[in-house]
């Protein structure tokens, strides 16, 4: 660690201030750190609070993925040709940006630059909001006797069958629930989703 020049950071959101304390002592002057979070306001004030000064942080994005976890799900072209989103803060540098950068393209994604206010606006809308949505839609056609879970999956279009239902409930908390306040609002449609009356059609 003493002597990496760039280290990513890949631990749920939750986790990434306690994360970056952890390896705040071993960082080499100038080292770049980055993440994987899929939000950036939240993770940028727990990690920037952490790191020392002489440190760098260019908070990233990648947005790839299945519907599995774990590090058993990963595959060599995992990021190609997917989206990789960088959202430099006041703990960033034009070159440490740029060198970022190249590591992603590297591996075969497109980076897009914006900032953090502005990601979480429309991650919150194209992910994290759909997601919810999805996996408590899923959740609740489970909870009927005659339905069951793989037969949703299998029956439905298949937006329900990639990462907007599967991931494990914790993970995805994670990220809906630190995506400020354009998401809050929805934490009460998942608490409340088992006294949803059923409508007849």
């Amino acid at each position: 660690m003493k002597d990496a020049e760039l280290v990513v950071l890949a631990v749920p959101v939750g986790a990434m201030a306690s994360a970056a304390k952890s390896i705040a002592p071993h960082l080499a002057g100038g080292a770049i750190v980055t993440d994987v979070g899929s939000v950036k306001a939240a993770v940028i004030r727990g990690v920037g609070d952490e790191l020392p000064a002489h440190a760098v942080f260019v908070p990233g994005h990648p947005v790839a993925g299945t519907e599995h976890s774990g590090p058993e799900a990963g595959f060599a072209d995992l990021f190609e040709g997917r989206w990789c989103v960088l959202t430099p803060c006041e703990r960033s540098t034009e070159a440490a940006v740029g060198k970022v950068t190249a590591l992603w393209t590297a591996l075969g994604s497109t980076v897009e630059t914006m900032t953090p206010e502005h990601h979480d606006i429309v991650l919150a809308i194209t992910s994290h909001i759909p997601h919810l949505i999805a996996y408590n839609i899923v959740g609740t056609a489970a909870d009927l006797e005659d339905v069951t879970q793989s037969e949703v999956i299998k029956f439905s279009a298949g937006a329900f069958a990639t990462s907007r239902a599967s991931p494990p409930p914790i993970r995805s908390c994670g990220a809906t629930c630190s995506s400020t306040t354009r998401t809050r609002s929805w934490r009460s449609l998942a608490a409340s989703r088992k006294t949803w009356p059923l409508c007849s059609a």
